[in-house]
């Protein structure tokens, strides 16, 4: 049967159009938001940029201090995991699913704070923290690993991080007892790279591992307005797709990424 994925940066939940950010319902926006994604009807969902319980309390007075997942999870009636990265938000995967097991990776921060641009200047960019989050889900057609991320936004960064994240699939299978050969994969995410950076990335791999390296989405997902650029992304080990397309919500500067897709 075909098992239907999305992903979605949710950039804290903020309204998709700019120009009314300051005068717009937030809570209204991300209902809606919710409403958009009910009709999608996704078996598994993973989000990106979703604010945790904490930052929810500082920012959101009336959300009973419940972060973007634990939400999510309650409207769509999903099961959820949750990892936080930096600054009260991290990432999530929701599943229609019984989600078996769940473990998060920290990403090293690849980028130096300080460092020398093209014109001698020294200038400083402390590393965001991010990090990596894995579901073991069972869906009818059998066990799935699951895997999100949101990648540093330095290009230098980024694909090593990639890298590090796929890695994370063979640590997660083991620790679950199961097969990393034999059990399908998908990785979804805020990668911040375009295509041929994930496959320039996804190359320097050695073959002999087994982990996600199919597309199964392509669509621009960036800027939300007019989207010029994919960043992000949905790759599968042992899934075919079916069909897929792009995912435009009432919040956010990102559009999502949906896909239908078969085990195998």
């Amino acid at each position: 049967m075909a098992v239907r994925c999305a992903t979605l940066n949710l950039e804290h939940g903020r309204p998709a159009q700019k120009a009314i950010r300051d005068d717009v319902d937030v809570d209204r926006q991300f209902a809606e938001a919710v409403t958009q994604l009910r009709q999608v009807s996704p078996d598994i969902l993973t989000v990106q940029e979703a604010d945790g319980p904490t930052r929810a309390r500082l920012t959101r007075p009336h959300s009973q201090h419940a972060g973007h997942v634990e939400t999510l999870g309650r409207w769509l009636h999903m099961q959820h995991v949750y990892a936080p990265s930096a600054f009260g938000y991290g990432v999530g995967i929701l599943s229609a699913y019984p989600i078996r097991a769940a473990r998060y990776l920290r990403l090293p921060p690849i980028v130096k704070p300080i460092y020398r641009t093209d014109d001698g200047l020294m200038k400083i960019r402390w590393p965001e923290p991010r990090v990596a989050l894995y579901g073991l889900v069972e869906t009818p057609d059998g066990l799935l690993l699951v895997g999100t991320t949101h990648l540093d936004i330095d290009q230098n960064s980024a694909p090593r991080q990639l890298e590090i994240v796929i890695g994370g699939f063979v640590v997660a299978a083991r620790a679950w007892g199961v097969s990393p050969t034999h059990t399908p994969m998908l990785l979804t995410g805020d990668m911040n790279l375009r295509p041929d950076a994930v496959r320039d990335a996804l190359d320097e791999i050695p073959k002999t591992m087994t982990f996600p390296h199919t597309v199964l989405a392509s669509a621009p997902t960036y800027p939300h307005a007019k989207p010029r650029w994919q960043i992000d992304h949905i790759l599968g080990y042992r899934i075919a797709s079916q069909r897929s397309h792009s995912l435009s919500t009432a919040i956010s500067d990102h559009v999502g990424l949906v896909v239908e897709v078969v085990l195998r």
